[in-house]
């Protein structure tokens, strides 16, 4: 479905990305692991079209996708969910998710149908944003990029400041959403337990480049892990 080769980018002359290979098949749940400033909220920065690439290629179901503005990737089937949220504080959850729906020229039905996939979002459909509380303006979040019917999910952080029961529901219902929606996704965390619990495969990127993958069952092998990244540390 998304095919990456030796993907270049950054912030101006400041060079991030040092020559990325990734590829996500259709169905395939991918991970990104990486500690801070690795360049793992910029790669999907420049996927999703926020960022240009500075070189390298990037197709998705094998059409060129570097020189497209974000709302045509969007169009296209891909969705994003940034890293902080950053909904509409002032409107409310219903309102959240019918800008995004109206933006993308969606039906009107989409909305009723992504609170029915998302039963936490049902109680608080009339309350504003501002007023959720970190889960659940990620829940919503992620609700508002469902109703643009992606077909490519790209998750950037979402277990960031969000209490630890709530991030159990949140894997719950990724898992969930993974199969009901078909969906392909690219989730990029620093949360170990979260990714390897929810990926098929977990690609380590560092200063830039994507130095190793692991299955996810070498991602619960704490020698494979630690070999890898440091990540664990092994048993005696």
């Amino acid at each position: 479905m998304l095919e990456i080769r030796n993907l270049k980018g950054g912030y101006g002359s400041i060079d991030v990305l040092r020559g990325i290979d990734i590829t996500v098949a259709k169905g395939e749940f991918v991970g990104i692991l990486g500690h801070n400033g690795m360049g793992k909220s910029t790669l999907l920065k420049t996927i999703i079209g926020h960022l240009p690439a500075a070189g390298g290629t990037m197709t998705f179901e094998g059409r060129s996708i570097a020189a497209l503005p974000p709302p045509a990737r969007v169009h296209l089937g891909i969705g994003y969910v940034p890293q902080g949220r950053r909904i509409f504080p002032q409107l409310t959850v219903r309102e959240n998710l019918t800008v995004a729906a109206r933006a993308t020229r969606r039906p009107a039905a989409i909305v009723d149908e992504i609170i029915a996939e998302l039963p936490a979002l049902e109680r608080l459909s009339s309350r504003k944003g501002g007023a959720l509380s970190g889960g659940e303006q990620q829940i919503l979040a992620l609700g508002r990029c469902l109703c643009t019917q992606p077909r490519l999910l790209l998750l950037d952080e979402p277990t960031e400041g969000v209490q630890p029961s709530i991030v159990e529901q949140m894997a719950a219902t990724l898992a969930r959403l993974h199969v009901s929606l078909g969906l392909s996704t690219i989730l990029v965390e620093q949360n170990l337990d979260f990714i390897r619990a929810l990926a098929d495969r977990i690609a380590v990127l560092e200063r830039g480049r994507i130095t190793s993958e692991m299955s996810r069952a070498e991602a619960h092998d704490a020698h494979r892990l630690s070999a890898l990244m440091g990540f664990a540390t092994p048993s005696p």
